[in-house]
């Protein structure tokens, strides 16, 4: 597949856009219906979303939108992450202004926006830099947006961040690049850069795209370009320096964070998937392949692994081309950035489009290895997206469902008691964002006491138990477990020798050797109580209870 006839390019690059879109229709139209948040969207959403935020409250969305969804046990609290992505939060406040008119599903907008716009910028990318026809760009490109890179992003709001960043960075590097073969012009070098800061504003780990952006323009061009044209590339540096000044002081930064216990195992699971990200562990270990959908999409996924490490392998000790080792060296550094962080198919988008560049460079002499490396790459990324949206997008709905029904009770519970103090018990829906779940289900009640108790992993059992009672003014909630299920507190390692969220804790000796069956007693005052969370032995949501001195 050489170089078409790009007179009608505009037609592709709308076909493209129009192709992605459609696919998503039809394949996740009836997730997005059905979507309610979940997980780590609350604390997003109330810190960056109206009602709960204004345009004037911008200095509380852009340093607690992403800071504060550990915090949910004060006496435990093991410390969080600084993080600054206003362009998120940012996203999240345009979207929830359409809340009113569509419900929580306003949330996903941009998220699907940003895949449907990487798919066309993807088009024009390999088709500049590769010679690929516009016909075989386009097919690649809407296969890529297909890619497991976006599964996440397709169901959780809070995980946008990683789509909009990514497409941000496409557009940097393809504006950098006209259709002739001349070096870039100042202006676009600028524009390229401003594309840049705005993706570090959505994600940390698009500060590798800069160095990626140099690195393409000398393999581009002949000679390196001068370093005094390239000086604007620095700008998404700067902002990353000026924002981690301003923020508030945290334990740790997420997208830089070097863990070196786990470096080793991060780096093993980036081998195993460099070049077609996918679920290593998952597919590989945790929840083998036990359907046909999940055997094609691990064993394409594996062999196409194989194939492009074979195939880069080869064009090195033959070709030694210096347009392909420096597309390898910007590789290589994607990866690099992808170990200490994380090796989550989420993370690597990058590295999924710089692996294909590698490896359509590394063919551009041999056009029907080429042209069968295409095709595989097809195949791949459509089994992938077949995958993620049965296997996984099923469990998603359910899971989405579920957190809808937990939100409204909870909600519900709280209009109907008007309590001073809400008990949030067996959490299930929250995850680190618990305490913002309870806010929001409370809004605009600001003055009522929110406590997340506990949460818990597992299914539903038989002989699991709740109870809650009370004496005199003291309250007393005990847990426990049922088979294959256990205790949670997200955000923080529990020490029952300190009290914390006015509660004392103790394990229940014998309940079970170690599912963390618990006791949990406060002192009543004067307020309501309102105790909810979920049956334990159903995962339906319990009856509420009020207690009052």
């Amino acid at each position: 597949m050489g170089r078409g006839d790009d007179r009608h390019w505009l037609s592709w690059v709308l076909s493209s856009a129009v192709a992605m879109a459609s696919l998503l229709w039809v394949g996740l139209s009836g997730y997005v219906r059905e979507f309610r948040l979940d997980l780590e969207d609350f604390p997003l959403v109330y810190h960056s979303s109206p009602p709960f935020v204004s345009l004037r409250d911008w200095t509380v969305w852009f340093s607690s939108g992403y800071s504060e969804y550990f915090n949910n046990y004060p006496e435990w609290y093991g410390g969080g992450y600084a993080l600054a992505r206003p362009l998120m939060n940012a996203a999240l406040y345009v979207q929830g202004l359409a809340h009113p008119l569509l419900g929580d599903p306003s949330y996903l907008f941009l998220n699907y926006l940003a895949v449907i716009i990487s798919v066309p910028l993807l088009m024009v990318l390999l088709h500049r830099l590769t010679g690929l026809s516009p016909a075989a760009a386009t097919v690649l490109s809407v296969s890529l947006g297909l890619s497991p890179v976006w599964h996440q992003a397709l169901f959780w709001p809070s995980l946008g961040t990683n789509a909009i960043a990514l497409c941000l960075s496409i557009a940097a590097i393809a504006v950098l690049f006209p259709a002739s073969q001349a070096p870039p012009s100042r202006s676009r070098i600028v524009i390229s850069s401003l594309l840049q800061v705005l993706a570090v504003a959505g994600h940390e780990t698009a500060i590798v795209t800069p160095v990626i952006c140099a690195l393409l323009l000398m393999w581009r061009q002949e000679g390196r370009p001068p370093i005094k044209t390239l000086w604007p590339l620095l700008a998404p540096l700067a902002y990353l320096a000026v924002s981690r000044v301003i923020l508030p002081p945290a334990e740790s930064v997420y997208a830089f964070e070097i863990d070196r216990s786990a470096f080793a195992l991060r780096a093993a699971r980036l081998a195993i998937g460099p070049f077609i990200p996918f679920e290593a562990m998952h597919m590989l270990l945790w929840n083998p392949a036990t359907t046909l959908t999940r055997t094609v999409a691990l064993t394409l996924a594996v062999a196409s692994n194989l194939v492009m490490y074979g195939v880069l392998l080869g064009a090195l000790l033959f070709a030694r081309t210096r347009r392909l080792g420096l597309t390898l060296i910007a590789l290589g550094v994607a990866l690099v950035v992808a170990v200490p962080t994380n090796t989550e198919p989420r993370f690597m988008g990058l590295s999924l489009v710089l692996a294909v560049l590698a490896v359509l460079v590394g063919t551009e002499n041999t056009p029907r290895l080429r042209t069968g490396l295409v095709i595989l790459l097809v195949a791949t990324n459509v089994a992938q997206f077949a995958y993620g949206m049965t296997d996984l997008g099923g469990a998603q709905l359910e899971r989405v469902r579920d957190s809808g029904v937990a939100f409204d009770h909870l909600r519900e519970s709280i209009a109907e008691h008007e309590p001073g103090v809400v008990v949030l018990v067996n959490d299930r829906t929250g995850h680190y964002g618990a305490r913002a779940m309870l806010q929001m289900a409370a809004w605009p009640r600001q003055d009522t006491e929110l406590i997340v108790l506990n949460s818990y992993g597992g299914p539903p059992a038989e002989g699991a138990s709740t109870s809650v009672d009370a004496e005199g003014d003291v309250l007393r909630i005990r847990v426990v477990f049922g088979q294959d299920q256990h205790v949670r507190f997200d955000g923080a390692v529990p020490d029952f020798s300190v009290p914390t969220n006015g509660f004392r804790y103790r394990s229940i000796e014998g309940a079970s050797a170690d599912d963390g069956s618990f006791e949990a007693v406060t002192t009543l005052d004067d307020r309501t109580v309102l105790v909810v969370g979920t049956d334990l032995g159903t995962g339906a949501p319990a009856q509420p209870l009020v207690f009052t001195r």
